[in-house]
């Protein structure tokens, strides 16, 4: 429990310690990461089809370009949450995954530059591009910096009030791990898994897939650490939605799918046990309040 001092916005336990508040540069980084965000998803799960114009590279399969975009669009509820939160405590979950997704993003442009428009004849997709590497060249120090700036706020970490059931944790933390896997998976050996995914991806694309697995898989696995419904009530909320998009993505291209692989009915299931895990955890929030 923490009480606020009137006049102050400063938070103090009951021994009279207060709590670490966000640090200005971090809450302002996911306002900013927040338009990011919102704009990638304009450009790949509503524009899925015109990669070649409006993106920073073109996404043959549009199924993979609006599997990106569902990913971006997805994280807008945590970063909102956490701008918005007063305590650092339960704004800090969007930060560890972002950071690991944006460096990966980092790695694979460099990895891949030919494929990138930076000499696309299209100003807009030249645009795209150069605002692409501006992004993943710089959020991964800005954010790291915030970081640093945010470990010197003084203040205490209040204690879990609100943890979750044992199952639900072992449920999350197992989520955690296939996404993770998954998502090395790709990213590292794509010609392996390549000819057993459920659409066509290239080493390029995989990578790209790749690198989100692996970010919500690292937010995932943060989310089972931190372990109290308040500080996870946005991360939940991503978690519901990340399920649903790439469920609309799935019903919008489905003949793009390879239904006679195996695989893509335990994708199914997966999508469906990520919106009841978020859904759940969203409900624990809402009785935390």
């Amino acid at each position: 429990m923490s009480i606020q001092l009137a006049g102050t916005g400063q938070f103090t336990k009951p021994n009279g310690n207060s709590i670490q508040r966000v640090a200005p540069l971090m809450q302002w980084w996911f306002l900013v990461d927040m338009l990011f965000v919102f704009i990638a998803g304009v450009q790949l799960f509503v524009l899925s089809e015109f990669t070649n114009q409006f993106f920073a590279w073109t996404i043959a399969s549009t199924l993979t370009a609006a599997f990106l975009g569902a990913a971006y669009w997805s994280t807008l509820p945590m970063l909102w949450l956490s701008f918005r939160a007063e305590t650092w405590a339960n704004a800090r979950v969007a930060v560890p995954g972002v950071w690991v997704f944006t460096a990966l993003t980092l790695i694979l442009t460099l990895v891949h530059w030919s494929r990138f428009h930076w000499a696309s004849p299209l100003v807009t997709a030249q645009l795209a591009f150069y605002s692409w590497l501006a992004i993943y060249v710089l959020v991964p120090i800005i954010l790291a910096l915030a970081w640093y700036l945010q470990r010197r706020v003084p203040g205490v970490e209040p204690a879990r009030e609100h943890r979750f059931p044992n199952w639900f944790r072992v449920l999350f933390g197992a989520q955690a791990i296939v996404l993770l896997c998954v998502g090395a998976a790709l990213y590292l050996i794509s010609n392996t898994l390549i000819p057993m995914w459920m659409w066509t991806l290239t080493p390029f694309t995989a990578m790209a897939v790749g690198a989100w697995c692996i970010g919500i898989g690292v937010t995932t696995m943060w989310g089972v650490w931190e372990n109290d419904a308040r500080r996870l009530r946005g991360a939940m909320l991503t978690y519901a939605l990340l399920g649903v998009l790439q469920l609309v993505v799935v019903a919008r291209y489905a003949t793009q799918i390879n239904w006679g692989n195996g695989f893509a009915l335990v994708y199914l299931a997966f999508l469906a046990s990520v919106i009841v895990t978020g859904a759940l955890g969203v409900l624990f929030a809402r009785r935390a309040n």
